[in-house]
């Protein structure tokens, strides 16, 4: 109980942005274009991250936390999920699954 009220002492308030939001609301509404297979075999390319919005995913892109794939090999990148990606990453967040963990580019079926 004490650790909680040290924490409730010391704490601040979430922002309401991009920052503080949970990837749950990222995690159901991507658009499949491509089965996972077919994207990961297809002919692909790797873009800056920002050309690669709207394209289809050609990799898994898996932040820690949670551990659960937001973008699925054959799925569209959206510019909230990049927004998401970014943010995470300058608050410590781990990629798995990208060719490229540091989010600057992407690979995306040409």
């Amino acid at each position: 109980v004490s650790g909680f009220q040290r924490v409730q002492e010391h704490g601040r308030e979430l922002e309401r942005s991009v920052h503080g939001r949970s990837s749950g609301e990222l995690l159901f509404h991507g658009v499949a274009e491509l089965t996972p297979r077919e994207a990961f075999m297809a002919e692909a390319e790797l873009v800056p991250v920002h050309q690669a919005i709207g394209r289809v995913v050609a990799e898994s892109i898996t932040p820690y936390p949670p551990g659960i794939p937001i973008v699925a090999p054959g799925e569209r990148l959206t510019v909230d999920i990049v927004d998401y990606l970014r943010s995470g990453i300058a608050s410590g967040m781990y990629i798995s699954g990208m060719s490229d963990a540091t989010c600057e580019t992407v690979r995306v079926v040409r």
